[in-house]
């Protein structure tokens, strides 16, 4: 409702992530930008950090060649248990509410997704929405992404990697960030001291200026609901244990 009703009185709007729970609501927000001529931008922050930012110029580059395969796993040790975040109907649960912030990487590298498979857990007894979820996605290309996120993990851990054709990227969760060529030797980048020594555009200062430049922002409406819309194909994918074609 704030969004339509900024729309409405002509602001420009930046959303958090996920634009909402179902598709309904983000094809309203989507078209009310559309039509009130208003910028809608939503805070998939991930693409404006290192090493995420690295990977992507290194692969957007063409370097890497074609994409073979994408893939995260990020586990955040949390017990949602007595939180808003830890209902399924409020949240989305960890694969919309977190893990919306990998499937959105994968999707910067692999564009429209086909189809995907996925799993889900409740390991805690008074856990009311999914709190560990695995993913595997295929692009339209026939190329793969795979996302594994955990609330209920016991211990922390981030790590990305991106597999072409003519090379490999992995990153861990120092910053450090593997990098191998078809014939070439091994190299480790330090993005954190890229970061440090040029800090990138934060997403709020791109925002801004997007507007002031009247140009399309890194993050649209339209591929938050893209995003949104994998995510449900996902959740449909564990109730019913079957490959979910994206709408």
């Amino acid at each position: 409702d704030v969004m339509l009703d900024s729309a409405r009185a002509g602001k420009h709007v930046f959303a958090e992530k996920p634009l909402a729970l179902n598709l309904a609501e983000a094809d309203l927000m989507v078209e009310a930008a559309r039509q009130a001529g208003i910028k809608l931008m939503v805070g998939y922050v991930l693409r404006f950090t290192q090493p995420h930012k690295y990977l992507h110029e290194v692969f957007s580059s063409g370097e890497l060649g074609r994409l073979v395969n994408c893939w995260t796993r990020r586990y955040m040790p949390c017990d949602m248990s007595n939180r808003w975040y830890g209902d399924q109907a409020q949240s989305g649960g960890v694969l919309l509410d977190f893990g919306s912030h990998e499937i959105d990487l994968l999707c910067w590298k692999g564009g429209e997704v086909r189809s995907v498979y996925a799993q889900f857990d409740r390991v805690r007894p008074t856990i009311r929405s999914d709190e560990h979820a695995q993913v595997l996605m295929t692009f339209q290309q026939g190329d793969m992404g795979t996302v594994d996120v955990s609330w209920s993990s016991h211990l922390s851990h981030f790590s990305f990697g991106v597999v072409g054709s003519e090379g490999t990227l992995i990153s861990d969760a120092a910053g450090l960030v593997h990098k191998k060529l078809w014939n070439g030797e091994e190299q480790v980048i330090d993005t954190a001291a890229l970061a440090k020594a040029q800090p990138p555009e934060t997403i709020q200062e791109h925002f801004v200026r997007y507007i002031e430049q009247d140009s399309e922002p890194l993050v649209t409406g339209a591929q938050a609901r893209s995003v949104l819309a994998v995510i449900l194909a996902a959740q449909e994918s564990g109730r019913t244990d079957q490959v979910v074609p994206v709408r």
